[in-house]
């Protein structure tokens, strides 16, 4: 099953469910009528999400502040999985003009679904401020909100808008990195192993730097995750990333008398290697 075709008539009904419970005056039918409309099947996934938020907008017929008063009090225990989504998603489409009040509101939807890509658009607006509030979130008390302090800033994060300011000079983002290395979630280290891959691909230099800067007295998780992170150079055989690793850059191997066979192949073939 696409995972676009877990969003249901059920499950957003059940949705509609729960917004109606929260403010008595939304319309659930007409809801469901704008939302299932005669494009809905050739819409992707990420269509769909904004498609639904945009519904549930024009429905509302509230202000900014006031929708997400209403959102608040939407139970999501009524509903489950990806439609969540529409929660950071109101967010990320309505909250630009309003700084204030939309971080913490992702703050909050986050540990129900995650805010990576709706906190994207505030970094490139407000970077230095949003930065300065991932960082913070980064000692916060629920492992989703401090992923969503690594996640968030992922300068490639697939999916998301590329953050080209970060691209270009990740070096606002180590400081979050530095915080999280040793955090007690799996998911939140494997998310600071993904950070620093992404940054490998732009600046190779400075995630080796800051890498060995880690080794005198790294855990067990800072080791999983240089390995983690260093994948990409890895791969592309970078002699840094390779020492780093314990690799020698000339190792004594040497090839003798290699041969194919046969000569030339079809699709399809096989091909026999030999060598000393």
């Amino acid at each position: 099953m696409d995972i676009k075709d877990l969003l249901t008539e059920e499950t957003v009904g059940a949705f509609a469910e729960a917004v109606h419970a929260a403010h008595g005056t939304f319309d659930r039918a007409g809801f469901m009528i704008r939302v299932f409309d005669s494009e809905w099947p050739d819409r992707a996934l990420k269509q769909r999400i904004r498609h639904i938020t945009l519904a549930l907008h024009d429905l509302l017929w509230e202000d900014y502040r006031e929708a997400l008063n209403i959102l608040r009090r939407v139970r999501p225990e009524n509903f489950e999985g990806i439609i969540q989504w529409v929660f950071t998603d109101y967010v990320e489409v309505f909250g630009l003009d309003d700084w204030e009040a939309s971080m913490p509101a992702l703050e909050e939807f986050t540990q129900q679904f995650s805010a990576e890509f709706a906190i994207r658009p505030f970094i490139v607006r407000y970077p230095e401020q949003t930065l300065a509030q991932m960082l913070a979130w980064a000692s916060h008390e629920s492992a989703e909100v401090r992923r969503l302090a690594s996640e968030g800033c992922r300068p490639r994060l697939p999916w998301g808008i590329r953050l080209q300011a970060l691209v270009a000079d990740p070096s606002p983002i180590l400081p979050i990195l530095e915080r999280l290395k040793n955090d007690e979630s799996e998911s939140v280290r494997r998310s600071v192993a993904n950070n620093l891959n992404d940054i490998s691909k732009d600046n190779p230099d400075l995630v080796l730097d800051l890498l060995r800067e880690w080794q005198p007295d790294a855990t067990a998780d800072v080791r999983w995750i240089t390995g983690h992170a260093l994948r990409t150079l890895v791969k592309q055989g970078h002699p840094g990333a390779l020492a780093l690793l314990g690799y020698p850059s000339d190792p004594a191997i040497a090839v003798h008398n290699l041969s194919v066979e046969p000569q030339g192949i079809q699709i399809g073939d096989e091909i026999t290697l030999s060598f000393e």
